[in-house]
């Protein structure tokens, strides 16, 4: 296995028997893994465990009381903090009855608790995470057309479900520009970030990020992969050639265009091509959808993954307590995070 390939599994001697199906499971639908198959009763730390999780792509600590009670496993799911590995969690037993070193695990969204073999890889075959580690055929994948692509949304992602859906639906229902709109800091690229590497397949057959530079000839300009011109006029009369014949295929996604004025957004909407613009205001000629603040609940668990990254494990401030600081905040999205 190569390095960033696979799935480490981490799990308690005493578990094995409940663990073992779902790997059997996972090796059949094409999942590569690591595990330490000559793990004893007496369990220990050793090299060869620490260099398998800086490698992995996924942790998965399979939790138990067994697993809560061994403080080797525990120094696993510390070191793979500390490595900045995304971790997801599978709960053996009711999450909410470990102990508080492992209570930020609890809102790990990404989590499960194991039903059967079956559903969990059912369940592991919808998650991105876990794509790199899996052996599949080549699947129908969006084509990027510029030379810009977003970096993948924060580990801290959470929530968003709505408006995401929204977004969606607006594209379906025929809107050819989506204006996503709210403060600075609330998570308007984070959303785009998280719709382009989750959704963007599913949504258009060609795909293009691009950031808004106080003119749609300064945004456009030396920005297509398929376009090779050291003539600004000219590649500016390609790019819009080119994006006016990919037409409804194509999904740009144009972040931070707070300064775009109302001519600029009229010369954007004869491209042809579907845009999800971003922007700090509404802009009126768009279809408008609104980025506001998280719900309780979501903060919540954006403030405890944003301690994850801190590598800080030993928060385990009562609801009433994380309130108070999140209501200082504002409920914003940045401002809890940092």
């Amino acid at each position: 296995m190569k390095s960033g390939d696979y799935v480490f599994i981490s799990y308690r001697h005493n578990d094995k028997e409940r663990v073992f199906p779902v790997l059997d499971a996972m090796r059949e639908h094409g999942y590569r893994f690591w595990y330490d198959a000559d793990i004893q009763a007496g369990e220990r730390w050793t090299d060869e465990l620490a260099t398998h999780i800086c490698a992995c792509a996924v942790f998965v600590p399979f939790l138990s009381h067994d697993y809560d009670a061994s403080r080797y496993c525990k120094q696993e799911v510390r070191f793979a903090f500390s490595e900045s590995r995304d971790i997801v969690p599978v709960w053996l037993t009711d999450k909410h009855s470990l102990s508080p070193e492992l209570k930020m695990l609890q809102d790990n969204a990404q989590g499960i608790s194991l039903t059967s073999p079956a559903d969990f890889v059912a369940w592991m075959d919808r998650q991105e995470i876990f794509r790199p580690c899996r052996d599949t055929p080549a699947e129908t994948v969006a084509e990027l057309v510029t030379n810009e692509r977003p970096v993948s949304a924060s580990a801290s992602f959470v929530g968003r479900a709505d408006i995401l859906r929204d977004i969606e639906a607006a594209f379906r229902d025929g809107e050819t520009i989506v204006n996503l709109y709210g403060m600075g800091g609330i998570g308007k690229s984070e959303i785009c970030r998280k719709l382009y590497h989750d959704r963007a397949d599913a949504l258009s057959r060609y795909v293009g990020w691009l950031t808004w530079h106080d003119t749609l000839q300064n945004t456009l300009y030396a920005q297509f992969r398929d376009i090779r011109e050291d003539n600004a006029a000219r590649y500016l009369q390609l790019a819009r050639e080119y994006v006016r014949d990919k037409g409804r295929e194509l999904l740009i996604f144009l972040d931070n265009a707070d300064e775009m004025n109302d001519t600029q957004a009229a010369e954007l909407s004869t491209l042809g091509c579907r845009f999800l613009v971003t922007s700090r205001r509404q802009q009126e000629r768009f279809f408008g959808l609104h980025a506001g603040t998280l719900p309780p609940e979501d903060c919540r668990v954006l403030y405890r993954r944003a301690l994850y990254r801190k590598r800080t494990l030993s928060d385990a401030s009562p609801d009433a307590t994380l309130d108070e600081i999140l209501r200082l905040a504002a409920w914003h999205t940045l401002t809890v995070e940092l």
